[in-house]
């Protein structure tokens, strides 16, 4: 076979991909990208539920340090207007009607019972975070907060804690769409 019938042999017709071809692999790509972006979303949304509930946490903890010298759980001079010691924590605002003394957090570092920086909400902002209510002659505190993947125990766990709706003015699970407390009784 001479060189002139090599270049013109069916072997050689093909020298790239058909378009069916790079179609394929486009669809392919995409799906992998979009399910990729998802998984990351989901693990992105995780992280900030953890930080969420580690701030819980640490308020636990300083409310308990303030419970051992006060007898209380109602931080003095701190939280709504109204319901002292209740509220958004880190809510320090002097705007009518929702006036904060001062911030429930700022009065808890201030006094030594928070060390740590525990900031508004990662998403929701100062007054879309956390929320203490107190009941039981102050003896016990609902700390609430809204995940953005809770269990059916969260949630179930939060509608339950403190009577909410019966000892607030304002519900925190039905009125700001809270899905997750931490609170130191059981129910």
């Amino acid at each position: 076979m001479t060189s002139s019938h090599r270049l013109f042999s069916p072997v050689n017709k093909h020298h790239g991909f058909t378009l069916i071809e790079l179609l394929v692999v486009i669809v392919i790509i995409g799906l992998l990208a979009g399910i990729g972006i998802a998984s990351f979303n989901g693990a992105i949304a995780r992280g900030r539920d953890a930080k969420r509930k580690s701030d819980l946490a640490e308020i636990q903890l300083a409310l308990k340090q303030y419970y051992f010298e006060h007898n209380t759980y109602r931080v003095a001079n701190a939280g709504h207007s109204s319901h002292e010691g209740e509220g958004w924590i880190t809510a320090n605002t002097t705007t009518e009607p929702n006036y904060y003394a001062d911030s429930i957090i700022e009065v808890l570092k201030a006094e030594g019972y928070l060390e740590v920086n525990v900031v508004a909400d990662p998403t929701l902002g100062i007054t879309g975070g956390h929320i203490i209510v107190l009941c039981e002659g102050d003896q016990v505190y609902a700390l609430f907060t809204q995940l953005e993947e809770p269990t059916v125990n969260d949630e179930a766990k939060a509608d339950r804690a403190c009577g909410v709706a019966v000892s607030a003015s304002w519900d925190p699970v039905t009125t700001y769409n809270k899905n997750y407390v931490v609170t130191n009784k059981l129910y």
